[in-house]
């Protein structure tokens, strides 16, 4: 953003964007429709007149992703921190790379082969290169908190053949706490140690060293996390990207998805190239989650896109580009150097439709007036600005898994910012939930057992 029936007897038909299907005698199908998975077995695959079928092997079991045409999204720009499908506090990551993270897991978990279907003519067109990707452990609701954390090992210790360099530059993070919003610091600053020790309380003379732009009269507690750092958001897509491929995987561009819906025991799914049958689907659609939903006739679950705001302006210090990033604690700001630039946003959270966001000059004013009053920064001019839509569910966390009504239609939405840092755990997840139903023992590591009631579907329905 894949029926069952007997082999040789199902037909596959092809959907549109971003779909990533299964097939395989003996084993159900799993398929992304951009943001939905769907699966299927062996059979037929129909070309687009309508007449021809040509069979599909046995042994060539089939995974595609494939994003519906009319749910899809774009981010203009050069995509930031922030920005994205979810958030922590005032800064946020995209979610796009789930879908990838998932089918190289789902390929890797030898179900069936995997062929992932995008609606563009390459992977990652929109979001994957533009976001300012942060790794930030105390970030997000507690289950996605522990997706992160089970995240830490892919990132830390790749899986050969995957990269050529590491996925992680350390960057650490100031939030910076002005006169009357010690409470909140405190709360902050518990939250985060009770995930990672290394998050402290600084000295505000301390902060400033470390960001000599600061004004130290805005100062009054200052949180410090040492061990964040910048993704490589680019080599962590191509890491997912050859790792499916190893596994057998084939990627399909520059195909549409028209619709999905249940026909007897599996999924018919309608394409500009032809049309399918899966027996289950991965709901990976972002921003378009609930319209996907509504689209194969299941209940939305009541996500809530917001719009977030960035722009780039010239830095004009030496030594910036090794700044950690930082913010203030009420989420009204926050700015990451980047290269000789910085990269700033309002931290903004304006509720939208599934469209393609645009920044607001007003939104941009203001953030410039709180940079400008906490640093001495004195922005007077931008280089660029876009946005992007963040997309969350009602309790702010994900929604992974099986639908409690279409227990073979398969939540992958809500990130809510956290989509890259959490994906190579996300991605695991939704394969063993289709493999197992159950975390599988990536998750045994944790230090309590994942939270799975707080990201099922289920806990959304009446």
């Amino acid at each position: 953003m894949v029926s069952r029936s007997q082999p040789n007897a199902s037909t596959f038909f092809e959907v549109g964007r971003c779909t990533i299907a299964r097939s395989g005698v003996g084993h159900p199908a799993v398929e992304f429709v951009s943001t939905e998975l769907v699966v299927g077995r062996t059979g037929t695959r129909r070309s687009n007149d309508g007449q021809t079928d040509h069979h599909i092997d046995e042994a060539n079991n089939e995974v595609s992703a494939v994003r519906p045409a009319t749910y899809q999204r774009q981010l203009h720009g050069r995509g930031g921190y922030g920005l994205g499908d979810g958030e922590r506090r005032h800064r946020g990551h995209r979610g796009r790379h789930r879908r990838r993270s998932a089918a190289y897991a789902l390929a890797r978990a030898n179900i069936g082969s995997v062929r992932l279907v995008e609606t563009e003519p390459t992977l990652a067109f929109h979001t994957t290169g533009r976001s300012a990707a942060q790794l930030i452990e105390n970030y997000g609701a507690a289950p996605i908190r522990q997706l992160t954390i089970a995240s830490l090992g892919f990132f830390h210790d790749t899986p050969d053949g995957l990269v050529d360099t590491p996925l992680l530059t350390t960057r650490g993070i100031l939030t910076v706490g002005a006169p009357g919003t010690s409470d909140r610091i405190q709360s902050e600053l518990e939250a985060g140690q009770a995930m990672n020790p290394t998050i402290v309380e600084v000295t505000p003379d301390v902060a400033i060293n470390l960001v000599p732009v600061l004004r130290r009269s805005e100062i009054e507690r200052v949180i410090w996390e040492p061990q964040s750092a910048d993704i490589d958001v680019a080599g962590l897509h191509q890491s997912f990207v050859r790792g499916m491929r190893a596994a057998g995987a084939t990627v399909a561009t520059a195909t549409k998805v028209d619709c999905a819906s249940p026909d007897g025991g599996h999924w018919r799914v309608e394409t500009t190239d032809g049309a399918f049958a899966a027996g289950h689907v991965v709901n990976a659609a972002g921003a378009w989650g609930d319209l996907v939903a509504a689209s194969c006739g299941v209940e939305p679950v009541g996500l809530e896109p917001k719009r977030r705001t960035a722009f780039m302006i010239k830095s004009g210090y030496r030594d910036s580009a090794h700044w950690p990033l930082f913010g203030d604690a009420n989420n009204s700001w926050y700015v990451k150097p980047d290269g000789p630039q910085f990269m700033c946003s309002p931290s903004d959270e304006v509720p939208s439709e599934p469209v393609d966001a645009k920044p607001d000059e007003l939104d941009i004013a203001m953030a410039i007036d709180r940079i400008n009053q906490y640093t001495t920064l004195e922005i007077r001019s931008i280089a660029s600005s876009w946005a992007g839509l963040r997309t969350f569910s009602p309790d702010r966390s994900m929604v992974m898994g099986p639908d409690p009504d279409h227990p073979t239609f398969h939540w992958c939405v809500g990130q809510g910012g956290t989509g890259i840092q959490s994906s190579p755990a996300a991605g695991q997840l939704i394969a063993d939930l289709l493999a197992t139903g159950a975390p599988g023992p990536l998750f045994d590591s944790l230090t309590k057992p994942l939270d799975l009631a707080g990201l099922t579907p289920a806990r959304l329905r009446p």
